[in-house]
């Protein structure tokens, strides 16, 4: 099962006869990866597929069109045939590694799938609570204090600065740093986008799931487990997400 996009409508349907984009039948799902010494699990597996110049959705489309990005859009017959493999691939992965979590954090985004991910499986019975507030984004001003100590080439530094200067002076810089904004990819890694936030537990979590809607890089992930051990150094840290990287 893959992705049909028609760039005329913007519309993104589901299609049994191919794999574009993801595999979205239980059969070969999930799909588990690990990114410096962090465990990803993914219920959607994405595959790589070629773009021409007019394609829509970045090679994500149906997560572009939950997100309401580039004008995409789907349909109910294909968000519930989705969900009803969603459902069966999350229980069967849970069942087989007899999965069980502490808590469950969220990836801050001004999305809400991640929080719907993540609520979910608290409501499958396999974690205990979910801390929507655990992490929190960089504002513009902490991005640019990061940049100041960065040990990189000076012209990379200088790049990242003017980036966060540029988004800055559009916003403010005490809101939410958008890392897209740093349009060099390549430079993303070099700024931290998260940061601790609180907890409404007492008791300090020993097995803690990271959520997120999809994982490309690994990076974003990583520096999330990075703030969570710096505080909780003895936890045990996975992460699952909707949508797998198409590498």
């Amino acid at each position: 099962m893959g992705f049909n996009v028609d760039n005329d409508s913007k519309l993104v349907t589901v299609d049994h006869s191919h794999n574009n984009y993801a595999i979205t039948t239980i059969d070969g799902n999930p799909i588990t990866s690990n990114y410096d010494g962090l465990t990803v699990t993914s219920v959607f597996r994405r595959t790589k597929n070629r773009r021409g110049k007019s394609d829509l959705g970045d090679n994500s489309p149906m997560l572009y069109a939950f997100k309401g990005m580039h004008g995409l859009t789907t349909q109910y017959s294909s968000v519930a045939s989705l969900t009803e493999h969603f459902y069966e691939i999350l229980d069967n992965f849970f069942t087989e590694e007899n999965a069980s979590w502490d808590i469950v954090i969220p990836m801050p985004s001004s999305h809400d799938i991640a929080n719907i991910l993540g609520r979910r499986v608290v409501r499958m019975g396999v974690a205990g609570k979910f801390e929507p507030s655990a992490l929190k984004k960089i504002t513009a001003q902490d991005a640019q204090m990061q940049s100041r100590d960065l040990r990189i080439a000076s012209k990379d530094r200088t790049k990242i600065n003017d980036y966060i200067k540029k988004f800055a002076k559009f916003n403010s810089w005490d809101t939410d740093f958008q890392m897209k904004s740093i349009t060099v990819p390549k430079l993303r890694k070099y700024i931290n986008p998260v940061t601790f936030g609180r907890l409404t537990s007492r008791k300090p979590p020993s097995k803690i799931l990271l959520v997120d809607d999809m994982v490309t890089s690994g990076t974003t992930l990583s520096y999330a487990k990075q703030a969570i051990q710096e505080r909780y150094p003895m936890a045990k840290i996975e992460a699952l997400t909707l949508l797998s990287s198409s590498k």
